[in-house]
């Protein structure tokens, strides 16, 4: 057989056996990793409640020691808060602080044009 016949009878199945022609395979799909979640976005202080007249003092409030079952209790303390032709106390307590955030920024009442605003204490 010539060296020609050969190659010709070899060519055909070296193409099919080696795909030549056709694209390469795709690459695997990336694999999905466990990502936490972005940390919440640090948003301004909601104002809402509008009182007529500054709050009274606060209170003397005895902090009680943490719940025992709790490792990340922060105290929130009291605050006044007014229902529409007077103030009411409301008690501090302790919550779970959230993860990621280190601190609860206490609500405060502040002077406005148009009274006292209660702002809303936060999480930083």
């Amino acid at each position: 057989m010539h060296r020609h016949h050969a190659i010709a009878l070899v060519l055909p199945v070296l193409v099919a056996v080696t795909g030549c022609g056709s694209s390469p395979p795709p690459p695997p799909p990336p694999r999905a990793e466990a990502v936490p979640p972005p940390p919440l976005p640090r948003l301004p202080p909601v104002a809402s409640v509008v009182s007529p007249q500054p709050p009274p003092p606060s209170p003397q409030e005895l902090v009680p020691p943490p719940p025992p079952d709790s490792i990340a209790s922060t105290w929130q303390p009291g605050h006044w808060r007014w229902a529409g032709d007077q103030w009411l106390w409301v008690s501090g307590h302790y919550v779970e602080r959230p993860p990621g955030r280190t601190a609860w920024v206490v609500g405060q009442w502040q002077s406005a044009p148009n009274g006292w605003v209660w702002v809303e204490g936060h999480w930083q």
